[in-house]
């Protein structure tokens, strides 16, 4: 169970801390909602309520709390007060705080963070309501640098600011203004969700920062990371029990099954992953990250889909707010290929596969719609916001990656078999669009465009695309025929990648031999296209233009094996044109050997191995799943 310390701070012996009338009225009013629930999460013997205590009277309230407890340790923190900024820290401030002396009179959450991480506490949740709160994402930031205090041992930790950390917490009627919305997001005057039988903190948060945006003085701001599962906060008033959790975990699947030692091990590095996410998300770190820390999970252990479904539920709220709508739907590709491994023997994973996978073809949809609404108010609005030279060379890949997502869901809506007549429009008018905006830059640049290349092509007759998908075949084979073949290796540097752009435009091949995909599986696709899309005389009449140029497809042993970061076990079908190889039907030689060898292998047999590894090949640069078009 959680243990509660409730503080509220009306009276204060500095001058420079005016008193409140509200902070005593909204922690007793917490207090008092959060243990009285019938099905209350907090200790009623061992939770406590302080009005106005002093700042030695704190610290000993809060060590009692984590420190002398048996067993596993749940820790939550109200405040409601006077709180500030200082020297990049925030403090709360209680009744003996000296402004001149923060450090010793105050309770520094930098402190509070170090209690945490030397009592182990499994699950903290922290509500601060004062002004100035938000500051507390400074300590956090400063509390992950190894170098100031090691590694936080707390994997679950859900912080609420009241405030940003330029802004005032507002009293109306003797009661905080935040506060007095959590009041009713706890006790069922606002709904929150109705599909998982407790609220989270990061919920509450999403709801108030929701119904409180309008107001310009202050706007609530929280943060929130959970390893071991859903973080409960509160029980949820408005649970409908018929109604299946958001990614579907079987019931009983729990906290219980986790391997704290091997969490809180990983606690630091997802910490970090997630601070950098709040600028910008990176699916490939994401999906190594999982992956590194589903691998040290013992064998036969079920704890891997709760720890995705967790890492899902505490990234999803950042990834939502960013200006890049496919953020959202690369955390799902990447969530659901971490678990690609365990898709042909965990029935739990194939499950959280299934489900999540609705949930990704829902963002999909919803990142088509809103790609499509930024194109049409802003014809410009997929160039990038830094730098026009940048733009040579990723908006190509960016335009491909769109289309292979549009693709995706378009194929995982035929595993499903589910059609939506709206869906195929939104998709229909956005690749139109794309077509109209960014002809120019519709440009083989990079051997990664290859897996989106194939995605989109392998279901442009689905989607109704068949004219469209031909117009980008001609543009991609233009210009691939322009530059005698010549593309980027995947992943390549910042720097690498202007060295490529600049080398391919002067034809200085001493630098492109250096970056340079050899061989590459692009040539693969665009000769597999032209035979589906029934363009093959296109590509002939070109073909001897690419005369010594190495193409290659590559298989892995098992497609299990799909989402690894590196792919030890497989065959490589690869070929030279000009050796045996002056026409497409030549080609399609080779590619009935591969197919031959796709149809042979069980491990691609199940829909959640197919669309997990379709999610891998998405994610990372370096792979195509030629499955598809098997």
């Amino acid at each position: 169970m959680k243990v509660l310390v409730a503080i509220g701070g009306d009276y204060y012996s500095s001058e420079k801390l005016p008193d409140l009338t509200g902070a005593e009225n909204d922690a007793t009013a917490i207090f008092d909602l959060l243990l009285s629930k019938e099905k209350s999460f907090y200790d009623k013997d061992r939770s406590i309520l302080l009005n106005s205590p002093s700042c030695q009277e704190t610290k000993a309230a809060i060590e009692e709390a984590i420190f002398n407890s048996i067993g596993e340790m749940d820790f939550c923190l109200f405040f409601a007060g006077h709180g500030c900024v200082k020297d990049g820290a925030y403090y709360l401030c209680v009744k003996d705080t000296s402004i001149d002396r923060l450090s010793v009179t105050a309770i520094s959450i930098t402190d509070l963070f170090m209690w945490i991480n030397e009592a182990k506490v499994r699950d903290t949740s922290i509500v601060i309501d004062a002004c100035q709160a938000g500051g507390v994402g400074y300590d956090v930031a400063a509390f992950l640098k190894p170098d100031k205090i090691g590694h936080f041992g707390s994997p679950s930790v859900s912080i609420l600011a009241a405030a940003a950390s330029d802004q005032a917490a507002r009293e109306v009627s003797g009661q905080g203004v935040a506060t007095s919305a959590l009041l009713k997001c706890l006790s069922g005057e606002l709904v929150v969700q109705t599909s998982h039988p407790s609220l989270s903190l990061i919920e509450i948060g999403q709801t108030l920062s929701e119904i409180m945006k309008g107001e310009d003085q202050q706007v609530p701001v929280y943060w929130g990371l959970s390893l071991f599962g859903r973080s409960s906060f509160s029980e949820n008033p408005h649970f409908d029990k018929p109604k299946t959790p958001v990614i579907g975990l079987p019931d009983g699947l729990n906290r219980s099954g986790i391997e704290e030692p091997i969490i809180r091990k990983y606690a630091h590095r997802v910490w970090e992953l997630y601070l950098t996410t709040i600028q910008c998300f990176d699916a490939t770190n994401f999906l190594n990250l999982v992956q590194s820390l589903l691998g040290d999970l013992p064998t036969g252990s079920k704890a891997g889909a709760v720890i995705v479904d967790a890492m899902i539920f505490a990234f999803r709220p950042l990834v939502s707010a960013s200006n890049d709508p496919f953020e959202e739907v690369e955390l799902l590709g990447a969530s659901i290929a971490s678990l690609l491994r365990y898709s042909s023997n965990d029935e739990v994973a194939d499950r959280v596969i299934i489900d999540m996978s609705q949930q990704l073809l829902e963002s999909i949809c919803t990142g088509t719609r809103k790609v499509l609404n930024a194109i049409e108010e802003n014809q410009f609005s997929l160039l990038s916001e830094r730098s026009a030279i940048a733009d040579l060379y990723y908006l190509p890949i960016r335009i491909l990656k769109i289309l292979g997502w549009i693709g995706a869901g378009q194929y995982i809506s035929n595993i499903f078999n589910v059609e939506c007549p709206e869906e195929h429009r939104v998709r229909q008018q956005l690749v139109r669009k794309i077509l109209e905006a960014y002809t120019c830059s519709i440009v083989a640049v990079s051997d990664e465009q290859t897996c989106n290349l194939v995605m989109f092509f392998c279901m442009a007759e689905s989607m109704k695309l068949s004219e469209e998908a031909e117009q980008i075949f001609g543009l991609l084979c233009h210009t691939f025929h322009k530059y005698n073949g010549k593309i980027a290796q995947p992943k390549l540097s910042g720097s690498d990648a202007y060295r490529f752009i600049k080398a391919r435009a002067e034809e200085d091949n001493s630098i492109l031999e250096e970056v340079v995909a050899k061989p590459t599986e692009f040539l693969s696709a665009l000769l597999l296209a032209s035979e589906k899309l029934a363009l093959s005389d296109v590509v002939d009449s070109l073909i001897e233009d690419f005369d010594h140029a190495s193409a290659n497809i590559f298989i892995p042993d098992s497609y299990i094996d799909f989402s690894d970061k590196r792919i030890e076990n497989g065959l490589n079908y690869s070929f030279i044109i000009g050796h045996g190889v002056w026409r497409v039907k030549d080609f399609m030689g080779t590619w009935d050997t591969v197919r031959s060898q796709i149809d042979s292998d069980p491990s691609i047999g199940s829909k959640a191995t197919q669309i997990a590894a379709v999610c891998a090949a998405l994610i990372w640069p370096d792979r195509t799943p030629w499955f598809v078009w098997a």
